[in-house]
Formats: structure tokens, C-alpha cells, sequence
């Protein structure tokens, strides 16, 4: 049997119990492994807490993923994401890192998940400002569930964490931290200082990786 995520090979436990719940079995992660790069469906990864078994529409997902790489949308993320991380905390390459993970774990898929909510969502699966003094990371405010962000009725909040000391940032993008997360977020901020090759280079990370559907078994 295998896992839907991340394809080990996992072993059903306490298929019989009454009392615990049953649960699939993942190989132990290995030692030098980012928690990032966990399969969340091991429920293990703090960083992965959000994601997870929750229902999935692979016909919305497939539009949802072509949509966000138009170049407009794909440019207006990747501005949102920078402003949040912080100047020089955010290289293509890292912005390919966390399209990698994004498509690992299938959020695309999420039944109800719409464009305006990925880049927030891009936002918890990397590290930033790794080699400086301030290393960065984000997560969500009082939810479980990252379809909290599109089906609660009122604003689900991120929150920009100091990596060494898990203490808070006093702001996000100069506004105060947590900062909730709206449908104009992304759609707000200003783009015309991308060039031409790095918005090349942002619409290519949709192609750089190998197709991930064709990984899902």
C-alpha cells in the first residue's frame, strides 16, 4: 500500500483498536530532511500541520494551478510574497522551491481552493532570509485546516515568525502582525518593476519541474 502524497510504502495500524484511531504508517523521515519536505499526511511536520487528507477536486485543481501561472497572476503573487518575505529573501529560485512543495503536496486541489488564496498559502512552505540575521518563516493563525482561508466566514491571519527565537515580527509589509488574509491582497500590489525576464522565469516554474500530475498514482 501506498501513501497518495508522497508514494512510500506505509503499513495500516490499529485497523482493529477501539480506542486509537486507525492510521497509516510512514517510514521513519530521514535525519537531515526538512520538515518542509515531510509528507504531510505522516502528521508529523509542525511546519505542515495545515495540510493534510481534507477532500480535493483534481478538475478545479488542474484550472486553478493554469490560472495562476498567467503571467499577470503568476507576477502579482510573486510581488505579494516578496513584500511579505522581505527585500532579498526572496530569489527565483526560492520562489521555484516553494512552487515544488506546492505541488508535491497537490494544494491546487483543495475542493474550494481559488487563486487569490495560493500565494499566502506559498508563503508556509519556505524559510526565508536563511544566511542573514533575521531568518523568517510564516504560519496561520488559530485553524487547523487550510481551507479555513477560503470557506471561514470571517479573515483567516498569517503571521511572520522569527525562525530562531519563534518570536513575532511586530509588522507584516508595514502593517501589523498577524495580518489577515484578503481576496484583494495579491490584486493590490504593483508589478511594473518586474522585468521581463523575471516574469519569464516566474511563468517557467510551471514548467521546470516535471509534470506533477504524472507522479500521483
Amino acid at each position: 500500500m501506498f501513501c497518495l502524497e508522497c508514494h512510500d510504502e506505509v503499513e495500516a495500524k490499529a485497523i482493529a483498536s477501539v480506542d486509537v484511531a486507525a492510521y497509516f504508517s510512514h517510514p521513519p523521515k530521514l535525519p537531515d530532511a526538512s520538515d518542509l519536505d515531510d509528507c504531510s499526511r505522516a502528521a508529523r511536520s509542525h511546519r505542515l500541520r495545515w495540510f493534510g487528507d481534507e477532500d480535493r477536486d483534481d478538475a478545479s485543481g488542474r484550472r486553478v494551478r493554469q490560472e495562476f501561472f498567467d503571467e499577470g497572476t503568476v507576477k502579482s503573487a510573486y510581488a505579494l510574497c516578496l513584500i511579505y518575505a522581505g527585500r532579498g529573501n526572496l530569489p527565483l529560485s526560492k520562489f521555484q522551491e516553494m512552487i515544488d512543495r506546492a505541488d508535491r503536496l497537490d494544494i491546487w486541489s483543495y475542493a474550494g481552493m481559488e487563486v487569490w488564496c495560493i500565494p499566502q498559502v506559498l508563503l508556509l512552505l519556505a524559510d526565508f532570509g536563511v544566511d542573514t540575521e533575521l531568518p523568517c518563516h510564516f504560519a496561520l493563525v488559530r485553524t487547523s485546516k487550510l481551507s479555513a482561508i477560503w470557506r471561514q466566514s470571517g479573515p483567516v491571519s498569517i503571521k511572520k515568525l522569527f525562525s530562531d527565537t519563534g518570536n513575532e515580527a511586530r509588522t507584516i509589509a508595514g502593517q501589523p502582525n498577524p495580518r489577515p488574509i484578503s481576496r484583494s491582497d495579491a490584486a493590490d500590489v504593483s508589478t511594473s518593476w518586474i522585468p521581463a525576464g523575471l516574469a519569464a522565469g516566474l511563468v517557467a516554474c510551471s514548467r521546470r519541474q516535471r509534470d506533477w500530475r504524472s507522479r500521483k498514482r
